[in-house]
């Protein structure tokens, strides 16, 4: 199962680096995927350490963005930062699992409410001066073999942190990297579509006693759903839209 989860995360990474729109990036990156293989592939119990795992997807993103385009480090150096802020945090949330599921999905909610009225006032287009030079676009081949390899040590990784593996940052390892041009707009755009990630494991939860195929099936259609009326509500804008010579070098 690792090839076949190393191809997806692979596939995602390469999906979002053939578009333009941020929002879609966003939208995909978001897509369960990764979750699934692992919730297919172990016998992973959903409980509320999985929605702080969301959490610290957008936490994850955020670091990078912070300190690529904030502070200018090196995208691979805020990459590894992200990773290793994920899995100091990921570490202790494993060890006291399971988590109670109703006081932390509470918590999530009010967290996400929160986090949308701060995005709202605070949106603003990402300053162009802060973010890296558009990088020659790698031969296409080349391109899929590197992220080919770069997945099989991610999945690697993401298997060492137990049920947090659920919400381990597969393709984002390798996806911040794609879009470094305009994380910011990434980050938020995430931050908004986690909520989606959230309906995916309320659904997978409330089934997962019954029976793990429902549940599943219950979860993506949740995840679907949730993930459709944000996508609708949300007017496109130019702050969501890459400049057509920055789709493969962003």
């Amino acid at each position: 199962m690792t090839l076949l989860s190393a191809a997806v995360v692979a596939a995602t990474v390469l999906a979002i680096g053939a578009i333009r729109s941020i929002r879609w990036r966003a939208l995909i990156y978001a897509i369960p995927l990764p979750i699934t293989l692992v919730l297919v592939t172990t016998a992973t119990r959903v409980d509320g350490s999985q929605l702080l795992g969301v959490l610290l997807l957008n936490v994850f993103v955020a670091v990078v963005a912070l300190l690529h385009a904030r502070a200018g480090w090196h995208i691979l150096l805020a990459d590894a930062a992200g990773v290793a802020v994920y899995a100091g945090l990921a570490w202790p949330i494993a060890a006291l699992a399971p988590v109670p599921f109703v006081p932390t999905l509470t918590a999530v909610l009010l967290l996400w409410l929160l986090g949308q009225a701060i995005l709202r006032r605070c949106d603003r287009a990402d300053g162009h001066g802060m973010a890296a030079p558009t990088a020659a676009s790698p031969d296409v081949l080349a391109k899929i073999a590197t992220v080919a390899g770069s997945s099989l040590l991610v999945v690697a990784v993401g298997r060492l942190i137990n049920g947090l593996a659920v919400t381990f940052p597969y393709a984002g390892v390798l996806v911040v990297i794609e879009t470094r041009q305009h994380l910011g707009a990434f980050a938020r755009q995430f931050a908004t579509n986690s909520i989606a990630l959230v309906a995916f494991f309320i659904a997978y939860w409330a089934l997962q006693d019954r029976d793990r195929l429902l549940a599943l099936g219950s979860a993506w259609l949740a995840f679907v759903t949730v993930a459709a009326i944000l996508h609708l509500a949300r007017k496109p804008s130019i702050r969501t839209q890459l400049p057509a010579n920055s789709r493969n070098g962003g």
